[in-house]
């Protein structure tokens, strides 16, 4: 009967574990976006106001007792939401110096 009731709640946090891996994919699309944007316009990867002012709001949604695991987990957040910017510029220069390369040869 435990072991039953233990088997329901790990079920229940098996389907929350899949929409967080579908959000952030869906979140990791949208920071390819972001990442264009500011590429286009000079801006710098690190926004750590608009970071500051997540958290915030998500102190204030969690309240006291979970605050501090929200902000832990923002925090992981913004580590692979920069990580992967980082990862996207990488990406993109590599594609440039590429395509200036064949113009030379050409």
């Amino acid at each position: 009967m435990i072991f039953l009731e233990l088997d329901e709640i790990r079920k229940k946090i098996d389907g929350i574990d899949d929409k967080l891996i579908e959000l952030l994919r869906q979140r990791l699309d949208a920071v390819t976006e972001i990442t264009a944007y500011k590429e286009k316009h000079g801006l710098p990867v690190d926004d750590s106001q608009r970071e500051a002012a997540i958290c915030r709001r998500a102190t204030e949604r969690l309240g006291a007792s979970y605050a501090p695991y929200g902000e832990d987990f923002l925090d992981g957040l913004f580590a692979i939401s920069r990580a992967y910017q980082q990862q996207c510029r990488e990406r993109t220069k590599r594609k440039r110096e590429a395509g200036q390369e064949k113009e030379e040869s050409s």
